[in-house]
């Protein structure tokens, strides 16, 4: 739930071969914003970035400290692209390791109905897993043969729905379940996957 002013913030790295420490101050700064037009009057400030660690990583750890400061490169990106389109509003840049670099930077949001808890993750949303993978066809086929009952078929509609989940709009999808023979979920005529639901 951190968020980080675009300042030169590498002085205060410490290294001992394996261990990296960031000062609390240098993760959490105070930003002088203003309202945005573009923004819908949002505070920002767009001569900061910002960088967002999900509660759940710890912001010390080397693969993050490492990957913020790396990143700072596409500060430069951002703002040369807010400057060629003016109506550009949110940039965003996430890693794997969990951190997003954001820019213009704001006093990070988080919903009064969440209690002060920050359960943002980057790598949840949409723009990110469009981004990281391709689209797939996916034929699932579900066995519901005499062996399939009880806590094993339950265990088996929840994995297929867990799948399904995970889907976007590029993707498609057909299930066939089967014993001795084999009959299609998805009622299409000619049986071929359909798009997955959104």
């Amino acid at each position: 739930d951190s968020s980080v002013s675009g300042a030169d913030n590498s002085s205060d790295l410490v290294a001992d071969n394996t261990t990296y420490v960031v000062e609390e101050p240098q993760i959490r700064c105070n930003i002088s914003s203003a309202p945005d037009l573009v923004m819908g009057g949002l505070q920002t400030s767009r001569t900061s970035y910002g960088v967002h660690i999900p509660v759940e990583v710890y912001h010390g750890y080397p693969e993050i400290v490492n990957g913020v400061l790396w990143s700072e490169c596409v500060d430069s990106v951002f703002k040369s692209n807010a400057e060629e389109d003016k109506t550009i509003s949110w940039q965003y840049f996430a890693a794997a390791a969990g951190y997003m670099r954001y820019y213009p930077s704001t006093e990070w949001p988080v919903p009064p109905e969440l209690f002060g808890a920050d359960l943002y993750d980057g790598r949840r949303r949409q723009w990110y897993t469009r981004g990281s993978t391709l689209p797939k066809d996916i034929v699932i086929l579900m066995d519901r043969s005499g062996s399939m009952h009880g806590q094993t078929f339950s265990i088996m509609k929840f994995s297929v729905k867990t799948l399904i989940n995970t889907l976007g709009e590029d993707d498609f999808v057909n299930v066939a379940v089967f014993n001795n023979t084999v009959s299609w979920v998805l009622n299409c005529s000619d049986s071929s996957s359909s798009p997955s639901p959104s």
